[in-house]
C-alpha cells in the first residue's frame, strides 16, 4: 500500500541517496565482521642466505643468524609462561614471553600446531611453529639438512622429543 500526496512526486535523488547509504552500511558491517573473525593469523618463516626470519601474527619480526645458533629443538609441549609484551588469541600467540626454563624469550606460534621449534643462541631463545604439526616437523628436518649443507652441523645441537 502506497500513500501519495496529490501533486507530490518521489524525488529520485533522495531514493538513490537512501539506497546508497543503506548499501554502505551493509558493506561496512560485512567488512567489520570478516576483519574481526578472520582465521588467517599465521606465522611466517623465511629462510634467507645467512639467517631465518620469523614474523608473528602481530607483525613482530625476529631474525636469527645461522652462525649464532647453539641448538635447534623440536618439542611436543612447552610451558609458555606469561606474556611480557605480546598477544595470545584463540588462533596463536606472539611477542615477548617469560617462563622458568628460558626466562624472557620470543614466541611465535599457532595453537593448532602441537609441535614447537626452539632456536637457541648465546643471547636469545625463539620458539615458533608453522601451519600444522606435520609442517612444523618438516621444517625442523629442513633446518637440520640446511645446517649440514652449510657445514654448521658440528656447532649446532639438534634435539627432538619425538619418538621415531
Amino acid at each position: 500500500m502506497e500513500f501519495n500526496q496529490p501533486g507530490r512526486q518521489k524525488n529520485p535523488f533522495i531514493q538513490y541517496r537512501n539506497n546508497s547509504i543503506f548499501m554502505c552500511v551493509i558493506i561496512l558491517a560485512v567488512f567489520f565482521f570478516f576483519s574481526r573473525n578472520r582465521t588467517n593469523e599465521t606465522v611466517y618463516v623465511l629462510s634467507e642466505e645467512d639467517a631465518v626470519s620469523i614474523t608473528g601474527c602481530t607483525g613482530e619480526k625476529i631474525t636469527v643468524n645461522y652462525q649464532d645458533l647453539v641448538s635447534v629443538e623440536l618439542l611436543d609441549a612447552i610451558d609458555f609462561g606469561e606474556v611480557v609484551d605480546g598477544t595470545d588469541t584463540n588462533q596463536g600467540a606472539a611477542g615477548l614471553w617469560k617462563n622458568e626454563r628460558w626466562g624472557e624469550y620470543h614466541l611465535f606460534i599457532l595453537h593448532k600446531a602441537k609441535k614447537y621449534i626452539v632456536l637457541t643462541t648465546q643471547e636469545d631463545v625463539v620458539v615458533f611453529n608453522y601451519e600444522s604439526t606435520d609442517v612444523t616437523r618438516n621444517l625442523y628436518n629442513a633446518l637440520n639438512e640446511l645446517m649440514v649443507r652449510k657445514g654448521l652441523e658440528g656447532q649446532i645441537q639438534f634435539l627432538s622429543e619425538e619418538q621415531e
